[in-house]
């Protein structure tokens, strides 16, 4: 009954998009923890899938959930956003001298959406104070700065828009401290192809073939014709009828 109702649950999230993220408590020296993964791991992997977004997170020991909880966030930034997001773990469980202030570079070297500098204390009287590349300290209402758990355990610290260069986290307090910066990048906007006239091939011009002309035939010299000279063959002379022709 219980997983059937997780399975209509996860096609309802299914249909209004939303992720789904389930976080696992589990102790791999017990026994009961074999059991749960063995009947459980399936049906989580099956309602996440269901849903089309999310991640199942698994937490052995509870320092395992503030990072867990940190990647569930900053995946639902860039779920929310459409851009890419880089996660970096500035500093890992670092050890204070008390009274000794520690200070941690924070680079931006590429123009970036927003950038969140999340700060664990183990010791939530430990100070933290960030200053921008000019050497100005960062302050909460500020546009484009917003913190959340300051004086707690775990400070959040967003930035829209930082500037490029090189900022600092000083803490100042006892105790271990992890320093992680989440970076959001910009996915550019494609932007349309112009749609140029493309260039004619260069077409060669035929070559006009003269039509040919039939070849004129060149006269042999004939000489003039001379007209024939007519034969005088005389006109007989009439004979007057008085006359008598003359005895032969």
């Amino acid at each position: 009954m219980y997983k059937t109702s997780l399975r209509g649950l996860a096609q309802e999230l299914a249909v209004d998009k939303t992720a789904l993220y389930v976080v696992q408590l589990t102790n791999p020296n017990t026994t009961c923890n074999q059991y749960m993964i063995a009947e459980w791991m399936s049906v989580w992997k099956e309602v996440v899938a269901t849903a089309g977004d999310g991640t199942i997170q698994t937490a052995t020991q509870a320092a395992d959930l503030l990072p867990i909880y940190h990647t569930i966030v900053r995946d639902l930034l860039v779920r929310d956003t459409g851009n890419m997001a880089q996660s970096l773990p500035l500093v890992e469980s670092q050890p204070l001298v008390e009274r000794e202030p520690y200070t941690v570079t924070v680079s931006v070297d590429m123009l970036l959406s927003s950038m969140t500098l999340v700060i664990l204390k183990q010791d939530p009287d430990t100070q933290a104070s960030i200053s921008e590349p000019t050497g100005a300290a960062a302050h909460a209402g500020v546009a484009g700065v917003m913190v959340a758990g300051a004086g707690g355990k775990q400070e959040v610290w967003r930035f829209v828009n930082p500037a490029l260069g090189n900022w600092e986290v000083v803490l100042l307090g006892r105790g271990e401290v992890t320093v992680w910066q989440d970076r959001i990048i910009p996915v550019p906007t494609p932007t349309s192809l112009s749609t140029n006239t493309p260039i004619p091939t260069n077409t060669p011009i035929p070559t006009s073939t003269p039509t040919p002309v039939p070849p004129t035939a060149t006269p042999t010299s004939t000489p003039t014709p001379v007209p024939p000279t007519a034969t005088s063959t005389g006109t007989p002379t009439p004979i007057s009828p008085t006359e008598t022709p003359a005895p032969t």
